[in-house]
């Protein structure tokens, strides 16, 4: 059933037109333009409910969106070359090889980062915590002593960051997400009683990591847990004691690390992956989305389901 009405917000109005010239100049990454160079950008809006006066990207090339595109009143869209399209009258396309990384790169000309630097009053750090320069600590977030926080790092409201946590500089945490908990190790004595194992190890955090809401990424016990330069981390992820994700990995919401798993340099797990506890996952790899993974993972292996299965043609997402 169709809906006659829907909520949105968009078309996003700008705060005030920007000539696409400017746009150009400031973007600054190679871009072929055809039609009206002159047009000022008003808004930005995805194809489907862009109007005039709007910036929208197509990154599909298929006749879906020659079509797409046809059907699109924008002033300026962004496509990619193999497109065998025309501009319409006051209308101008930019063909990039990467129309969507082009798109990205243009919001953040025409939608700034606001966000100012600043412990907020209703955040407790505690007093041998070692917070850098620039760095914002929202409300109701708690910085254990010891914690180490570098500069230009975000910390979103309500998050916990432990006495045992190391950023690394522009680490960016979302909202109630916990860094540097303890996990569960439990050790049964002969005798059938259980003692928890303490935690003695770190959580270390690399540069430029995002780490999405209500996370949970654990210190390590006789080792530390790692989070490599340039990695994304989704919301609800866990990652447990011990493990080690590589520099620019990137995991989706839902993804559960259990204790020692180790993820190599770039590997992409999409949403809901289990990887069971001390296995390994090769550099390159990418995990479809559910899937569980209890044997060690050769590099650059493309594996969907349970029991997981190879799938060379997977997509990158």
């Amino acid at each position: 059933m169709s809906n006659t009405h829907v909520m949105t917000s968009f078309p996003r109005a700008l705060h005030q037109p920007v000539a696409l010239g400017a746009l150009i100049d400031r973007v600054k990454s190679p871009a072929e333009l055809r039609g009206d160079t002159t047009v000022s950008i008003t808004a930005v809006a995805p194809l489907n409910r862009a109007v005039q006066g709007c910036f929208a990207f197509c990154r599909h090339e298929s006749e879906r969106g020659i079509e797409a595109i046809g059907n699109c009143n924008a002033s300026v869209i962004v496509i990619s070359p193999q497109m065998d399209v025309q501009p319409k009258p006051g209308q101008c396309l930019i063909r990039v090889s990467d129309p969507r990384g082009w798109f990205i790169d243009a919001l953040r000309v025409l939608f700034p980062e606001t966000a100012t630097a600043g412990i907020d009053a209703t955040a407790r750090v505690g007093k041998t915590a070692s917070v850098a320069s620039n760095v914002r600590i929202g409300p109701y977030c708690v910085v254990e002593d010891g914690a180490v926080i570098g500069a230009e790092c975000q910390i979103g409201a309500g998050t916990y960051v432990g006495s045992a946590v190391t950023l690394g500089k522009n680490v960016r945490v979302q909202t109630h997400t916990t860094l540097g908990g303890e996990g569960l190790s439990f050790h049964q004595r002969p005798d059938g009683s259980e003692v928890t194992f303490p935690h003695l190890g770190r959580l270390l955090i690399g540069d430029d990591v995002w780490v999405g809401s209500q996370s949970s990424l654990m210190r390590g016990i006789l080792d530390d847990t790692l989070v490599g330069s340039g990695s994304v981390i989704g919301n609800n992820v866990n990652i447990g004691h011990n493990c080690r994700l590589g520099s620019g990995c990137f995991l989706s919401s839902g993804t559960v690390l259990t204790g020692g798993a180790v993820i190599g340099d770039l590997a992409r797990l999409a949403a809901g992956v289990f990887v069971a506890s001390h296995i390994e996952i090769g550099s390159g790899a990418w995990i479809g989305i559910g899937t569980v993974i209890y044997k060690h993972v050769a590099p650059n292996a493309r594996l969907f389901g349970n029991p997981p299965r190879s799938i060379p043609g997977m997509r990158r997402f």
